[in-house]
């Protein structure tokens, strides 16, 4: 339980930092179709089809920072927190 606890705290400031972070740069780029729809994929809960869509779009651009955080959210839906968090850290990480 306290891990746990411990993971959500360090993925809810893996958030804010990743968000706040990149913010600009996100802003400054175009949506791909392929962005665009996964990004529907996650806003209509399917979770683990948006991650897929996310992880085909890293694929084929690793330094993509909406993928990246797009697969944040589609890993913290669907439990998988610890991948979440790799994937925040990610956005951080290429900002």
């Amino acid at each position: 339980m306290a891990r746990e606890f411990q993971i959500t705290q360090s993925l809810a400031a893996g958030i804010l930092i990743a968000l706040a972070t990149c913010s600009l740069s996100l802003s400054q780029t175009v949506p791909t179709t392929a962005l665009k729809e996964a990004n529907a994929v996650l806003a209509a809960s399917k979770s683990e089809e948006a991650a897929t869509a996310f992880q085909s779009l890293i694929h084929a651009d690793g330094g993509d920072l909406n993928a990246w955080l797009g697969l944040g959210q589609a890993q913290e839906n669907l439990g998988q927190t610890e991948q979440a968090l790799t994937a925040y850290l990610r956005v951080i990480d290429l900002s």
